[in-house]
């Protein structure tokens, strides 16, 4: 693991980048949880970026940089930067369904469902036997209120060894209130990958919709120590920590999750709501 590591490094600092994420890949499939190992996974995958990047100014029709690029923003979680370079993948080479999936999943994380739904649907009718598309779909349907198709495509999937599929099962499930297959999937996503602070996030809902708050709140704090800056759980643990009854304790975190996501008008607004209550109750 350790050779694995070093190798890695070597390769990046001689500008080889998209070798070094093969070897580091390797070796977090052998070691999971070796957050070291994700850590470096991380700024490889930014030193990549900056490579395309390079390349698109060089050649700026070959959608193909584009969409590398936008796989590796999607992996870190920048979804807007995403968003942007899987548009200009699908502008440059038409109907790609690897291309329109990529877009499809950016609108998904972005909140833009119809859209996302018209894209992986695309995908699906290309490539109907790949399963993370399907999932994907699948995800996209129940966001969109199609819930009783969500669950036929959900239902027809079996996650195996994908973290991500077994995660997109989760969500479709969660929203259909199948609470218990839901945690079944979220568990086994992260039983393959317990470094991913969104699966954790994600069961934390599930649990927090069927008021399970104690459990609810463990795993909004195991997000947090995987993800301190996500505004997300940060503002949900402050939801919960209101429902728990422990209204004072929940002020920081609104707190926090407004400085984190500012833009967020509903972070904000919460916030202030319950700086006001707080106020009022101590007077």
């Amino acid at each position: 693991m350790e050779y694995l590591y070093s190798k890695s490094n070597a390769l990046l600092l001689l500008k080889r980048a998209d070798e070094s994420l093969v070897v580091l890949e390797s070796a977090i499939a052998m070691d999971p949880s070796n957050q070291k190992l994700r850590n470096s996974l991380s700024n490889v995958k930014k030193e990549a970026i900056t490579r395309y990047g390079s390349l698109i100014k060089l050649d700026p029709k070959q959608p193909e940089y584009f969409y590398n690029r936008g796989k590796l923003l999607f992996e870190i979680k920048r979804y807007k930067e995403c968003l942007q370079d899987a548009e200009q993948a699908v502008a440059l080479s038409g109907d790609n369904p690897e291309y329109r999936y990529l877009r499809g999943r950016s609108y998904l994380a972005t909140g833009v469902y119809d859209i996302a739904l018209d894209d992986l649907t695309f995908a699906v009718s290309e490539k109907p036997d790949e399963p993370a598309y399907v999932s994907g779909r699948a995800v996209a349907l129940a966001r969109t209120g199609s819930v009783k198709d969500a669950l036929a495509e959900a239902d027809s999937l079996k996650a195996g060894d994908s973290p991500d599929i077994a995660f997109d099962l989760g969500i479709v499930y969660g929203i259909a209130g199948r609470t218990e297959d839901a945690i079944h999937n979220f568990d086994a996503a992260i039983a393959l990958l317990p470094a991913e602070s969104s699966y954790h996030l994600e069961k934390g809902n599930v649990l927090f919709s069927s008021e399970n708050y104690d459990p609810a709140l463990s795993e909004y704090d195991i997000a947090l120590s995987l993800d301190p800056g996500d505004g997300v759980a940060t503002y949900s643990k402050a939801e919960c920590l209101f429902r728990m009854g422990k209204a004072g304790m929940s002020t920081p975190f609104y707190k926090k999750a407004s400085e984190l996501n500012p833009q967020n008008h509903v972070f904000r607004f919460t916030y202030g709501l319950h700086l006001f209550n707080d106020k009022m109750v101590g007077e």
